[in-house]
C-alpha cells in the first residue's frame, strides 16, 4: 500500500483550514442564543403595550423583565439551557420606561449586584404575570412568580412560572372511568382512571404546555386538554337546569330541623378572634389578582354542584355582582355572602 504523504505547504493549508472552521463554529455558538432569543422578544415601554385580550386581560402567561443587559443575560439562560421556552403558551416580555419602572419599582437588579453592571442571570429581576390577570394588576404577582436571583433562574421559570395545578372530573360516563393519557410527543402514557363524579375528582401539578387525552372504555378519544393555567375541568358536563324534587319532601320539617341543629351547634363553637377581628379588611393586590385570574379562565367551565344528601341550607354562596369582568382592588365588602334556603 502506498501512502502520500502531504507536503509541507499542503499541510499548512489543512492547517488554515481548520483553524479558520474551528473560529467559525466557535463565533457561531456564541452569537446563537442571542440570535434565537431575539426572535421571541417584544420590548414593552408602557403597560397599554401588554398582550390583553378583548376583556382587558393577560392573554398569554407572560415573563417580565427589564430591556437592555437583563433581557440578554436572561434570553441566552434559555438557549443554554436548551429550554424550548413553551413558546406558543408564554410571551417573553423585556420592559423599559414605564412599563419596566411599575413592574420593577425597587429596582432591575437583585440585592446581589452592588456595582449596576450585570453580568449574571441572577443579578436581575423578573415577574411571572398569570394569563387572565386583570391588565392593571399585571405587576402585582405572587411571591412565588417573582424572581429576586436567589437560586437558579431555570429552576424558578420551570417549577414556579410553568407549573400550574389541574383538576379534572368524569362526568361523561356513570358506568366506566375515563382513561386520562398524558402526550409525551407521539407517546400517549396512561396517567390515571377517572371515575364518575364529585367524589373521584384529581387533582395534580401539571406543566404548561403538557398535553392529555381522555379515552373511554372502548378507547375513542372523548376530550382533548392542553396546560394553558390553573384550571378545573368537568368532561362531559352537568345539566344546568332547575333542580326538581319530589312532592313528598317535607320542606318545612326539613327546615326546622334543621334550624334546630344548627343553632345547638353553635353553641358549641369556641370563638378566637385575629388582630383584625371583625373589621373590614382589603384582599392584598397579588391575591386578589390570582383569585380574579382563576375565576376569568375558568368561568365556563361552571357545573352543577352535586348536592344529594347535603340538606337544605346552603353556606355562603357567593353573589355574582362580585365576579364582574370590569372588578377593581377593593375592600372585601364588595364580595358579599349570602346563606340560601333551597326551596
Amino acid at each position: 500500500m502506498i501512502m502520500l504523504l502531504p507536503t509541507r505547504a499542503t499541510r499548512q493549508i489543512l492547517s488554515w483550514i481548520f483553524s479558520t472552521c474551528a473560529a467559525f463554529i466557535i463565533a457561531v455558538s456564541l452569537l446563537a442564543p442571542s440570535a434565537v432569543a431575539n426572535l421571541h422578544q417584544t420590548t414593552t415601554g408602557s403597560m397599554s403595550e401588554l398582550p390583553l385580550d378583548e376583556n382587558g386581560r393577560m392573554a398569554s402567561q407572560t415573563l417580565v423583565y427589564p430591556s437592555g443587559p437583563c433581557a440578554s443575560l436572561i434570553e441566552d439562560e434559555f438557549v443554554e439551557r436548551g429550554g424550548k421556552l413553551h413558546k406558543t403558551l408564554v410571551d417573553l416580555r423585556p420592559v423599559h420606561g414605564d412599563a419596566e419602572r411599575i413592574f420593577f419599582p425597587d429596582g432591575v437588579y437583585t440585592n446581589h449586584l452592588r456595582d449596576g453592571n450585570p453580568t449574571r442571570v441572577q443579578d436581575c429581576r423578573a415577574i411571572c404575570v398569570q394569563k387572565g390577570v386583570a391588565g392593571d394588576l399585571a405587576p402585582h404577582a405572587m411571591p412565588h412568580l417573582q424572581y429576586h436571583g436567589s437560586g437558579s433562574f431555570s429552576h424558578w421559570f420551570h417549577g414556579d412560572c410553568l407549573r400550574t395545578e389541574i383538576g379534572f372530573i368524569n362526568y361523561y360516563d356513570k358506568e366506566n372511568p375515563l382513561l386520562m393519557y398524558w402526550k409525551d410527543g407521539d407517546v400517549e402514557k396512561l396517567d390515571a382512571e377517572i371515575k364518575y363524579g364529585e367524589r373521584n375528582t384529581i387533582c395534580f401539578h401539571s406543566v404548561l404546555g403538557h398535553e392529555f387525552i381522555f379515552r373511554n372504555h372502548i378507547g375513542e378519544i372523548v376530550f382533548e386538554y392542553t396546560c394553558e393555567h390553573v384550571s378545573m375541568i368537568a368532561i362531559g358536563g352537568r345539566d344546568l337546569s332547575p333542580v326538581t324534587y319530589s312532592d313528598t319532601r317535607n320542606f318545612t320539617r326539613d327546615i326546622k330541623h334543621t334550624l334546630y341543629n344548627e343553632w345547638k351547634r353553635s353553641a358549641k363553637v369556641t370563638r378566637s378572634f385575629s388582630e383584625l377581628g371583625f373589621q373590614k379588611g382589603r384582599l392584598p393586590d397579588d391575591i386578589f389578582a390570582s383569585m380574579g385570574a382563576f375565576y376569568y379562565n375558568n368561568r365556563h367551565n361552571k357545573v352543577r354542584e352535586e348536592w344529594d344528601g347535603k340538606g337544605v341550607f346552603v353556606n355562603c354562596e357567593l353573589i355574582l355582582e362580585c365576579t364582574r369582568m370590569d372588578f377593581k382592588p377593593s375592600s372585601l365588602s364588595l364580595c358579599g355572602f349570602i346563606c340560601c334556603v333551597l326551596t
